[in-house]
């Protein structure tokens, strides 16, 4: 709503006085001043009404914010607290929107001071090769660094905090979080990691948190293989991990945690590194543009031949995704990728041997095939994907050993209204749900 404040000018005409000793005054003196602007609206006032919000700064003029990646498209827009269309509605007593209650202990770091409008951008645009967070937990370390492709960093807050019922998870603490089209993010990490935003996600290139060294503690149990024998089975999570060649059987289905609360990684077998367990979390929109990847896919399954060794491994798991926002758009040719890893493939005899592929190998195409090699006779077990979730089961006989597939992953995506992102965007397994509000 709009204030316009008139003036009444008094003339008194015929009076005769002695003029005052002339007195100067700074050309910045305030709202008086002829340069400033003229005051919109209520100094200090804020208002919600019909899913729209208004504040009013103490100068009284509305709050406004310039966002680097708030427009459609990630272009950078300015946000004007005048009639804002409030992403959850008003809230019901207090003169406000409607804020987010995410999960997994992650509405802790939200209610922090560096999730709000005078936190940081985080933009990453350097397309000349991977930015990289390597996290190891820390005790007490508030803040991690992103090492550029170009040589510079970005210190970002984050804090590590309590999961119930789970391990600890890293949360970044921002006011926006963009990767821009042809840059690429990549986690390292040893437990869960999130990204908690005041304002949009936007993700134009790759987030990369696949095959990661999880912890024991950061994967529930019975899906991890043991590295056992010369070939290994693939892990399990949304479904079971394919057996190997020599008949080791594949890490089990986890059926009792659906929801992903809380949060852990995919499993690994052997050699085969399973997904990370990431979470996207903000009060306004996530939006994975059409040149956009989040992947957390289980790692290849990798042929050890060093030596007297010889050994295939079964490809890990994927991992699991939230996505938590008002609003999570998918734009077409995008992709959120938890496919199992294949498995590998070789020959004792030959000692020829190949790799399995990692489950983001190639995310346009409809498998994860195995691992195969002229002089092996052996194949690897095919990565789990959406449509064949458990892993193949690795095919060779005496010499010719073969590793299984890993499963894949889950994705649980939680917005104000379900809804169910486009065909073929989804290379996980995945499910809708309504997003809690506060």
């Amino acid at each position: 709503m709009r204030f316009a404040l008139c003036f009444a000018v008094l003339c008194v005409v015929g009076c005769q006085f002695e003029r005052p000793t002339d007195v100067d005054f700074p050309i910045d003196a305030g709202i008086d001043s002829p340069d400033a602007a003229p005051p919109e609206c209520v100094a200090g006032s804020r208002t919600c009404d019909a899913e729209k919000y208004t504040e009013c700064d103490a100068t009284g003029h509305f709050v406004t914010y310039e966002v680097p990646n708030a427009g459609p498209d990630g272009s950078p827009t300015t946000l004007t607290m005048h009639d804002y269309a409030c992403p959850l509605g008003c809230h019901t007593t207090e003169p406000r929107c409607l804020d987010v209650l995410p999960t997994n202990g992650v509405e802790r770091a939200i209610d922090g001071g560096q999730v709000s409008p005078d936190g940081l951008d985080v933009v990453i645009d350097d397309p000349s090769g991977e930015a990289q967070v390597l996290d190891d937990q820390a005790v007490g370390s508030t803040s991690v660094t992103i090492a550029l492709a170009s040589g510079g960093t970005v210190s970002v807050p984050a804090r590590i905090w309590p999961q119930p019922g789970g391990p600890d998870v890293r949360v970044l603490e921002v006011r926006s979080f963009t990767v821009r089209a042809g840059s690429r993010l990549k986690f390292r990490g040893v437990k869960p990691i999130a990204v908690a935003a005041h304002f949009d996600i936007y993700i134009g290139g790759v987030l990369d948190y696949s095959g990661t060294n999880n912890f024991p503690s950061t994967v529930q149990a019975g899906c991890d293989v043991a590295l056992t024998g010369q070939a290994g089975a693939g892990a399990g999570n949304a479904s079971a991990g394919g057996a190997s060649s020599t008949g080791q059987a594949g890490g089990t289905t986890l059926t009792g945690n659906p929801e992903l609360v809380p949060l852990k990684g995919g499993c690994t077998a052997g050699l085969g590194i399973g997904g990370g367990g990431l979470q996207l979390v903000s009060r306004t929109r996530i939006v994975v543009a059409g040149t956009g990847m989040v992947t957390v896919a289980g790692r290849r399954g990798q042929a050890l031949t060093s030596g007297s060794s010889f050994y295939m491994a079964g490809g890990g798991a994927g991992g699991n995704v939230v996505l938590e926002a008002p609003g999570v758009a998918f734009m077409a040719g995008s992709a959120v990728v938890g496919r199992g890893g294949s498995g590998a493939a070789g020959n004792v005899t030959t000692r020829a041997s190949a790799d399995g592929l990692a489950g983001d190998a190639d995310a346009t195409a409809t498998s994860v095939p195995g691992a195969t090699c002229p002089d092996c006779a052996a194949r690897g077990g095919a990565g789990g994907t959406e449509a064949n979730p458990a892993g193949g089961a690795g095919t060779g006989s005496g010499s010719a050993l073969a590793g299984g597939g890993g499963s894949v992953g889950r994705a649980i995506i939680r917005t104000r209204t379900i809804a169910f992102p486009p065909a073929g965007v989804m290379k996980i397994v995945s499910q809708s749900r309504q997003l809690s509000t506060r």
